[in-house]
């Protein structure tokens, strides 16, 4: 008998430490919900292994197997690969808007219209081969089409050093990343090799 009422009094035990443990979880989630990059946490809570009787098998309550993420690994990896396609095509577009500037083919004077006066200068000349103003416009055209191409080829190398400068940031700033995925993966085995959940770790990292 007293074996009996032990026996009730563990199951009701467990299954207060269960519920309270859930109710702990149920609180971090609250106290967490404008908090960047967390996510919602779960009790799963499963059968207590019977306890064999006379008459068979009798429950023992209930028994939390694990807390959990409420996480769809697959919506994140949509959502990793779309990030990386979107800061690709950023990069490319502002590399080409800057392009597009230095070239100046939508506004204000370009290449183009340098290399039309030019043209136009020479067809002035082979009419009038020994007219001093032709020359003069011929000669006068070629320096500012001359000049105008070497300040672009200076404007592009610049770029390009800009573009070697950001890419070095970039890469300093991955290497760090880098270095915080890998302390953080080592601090999760640390903590699940003994069977402890790491949530908010996990969670720190999937926002890095």
């Amino acid at each position: 008998m007293t074996s009996n009422i032990f026996s009730i009094l563990n199951t009701a035990k467990a299954g207060l430490l269960s519920q309270q443990l859930g109710i702990e979880v149920v609180g971090h989630n609250i106290a967490n919900v404008q908090t960047e990059g967390f996510t919602r946490q779960e009790v799963n809570f499963s059968t207590a292994r019977p306890r064999q009787t006379g008459l068979g098998l009798l429950g023992t309550g209930v028994r939390v197997d694990s807390i959990t993420r409420d996480f769809d690994k697959f919506l994140f990896n949509q959502i990793l690969g779309e990030g990386s396609s979107t800061g690709n095509f950023g990069v490319r577009s502002g590399l080409f808007k800057t392009i597009e500037i230095l070239f100046n083919t939508t506004t204000g004077r370009n290449l183009s219209g340098d290399l039309d006066d030019l043209f136009l200068a020479f067809d002035d000349l082979a009419i009038n081969p020994s007219g001093l103003a032709e020359r003069t416009t011929v000669v006068a055209n070629a320096e500012t089409l001359t000049s105008n191409f070497n300040l672009l080829g200076k404007n592009l190398f610049q770029e390009r050093i800009n573009a070697d400068l950001s890419v070095n940031d970039t890469v300093s700033e991955i290497n760090l990343l880098l270095d915080e995925i890998a302390s953080l993966n080592s601090s999760i085995h640390s903590i699940e090799t003994g069977l402890s959940p790491a949530n908010d770790l996990r969670d720190k990292r999937d926002l890095a």
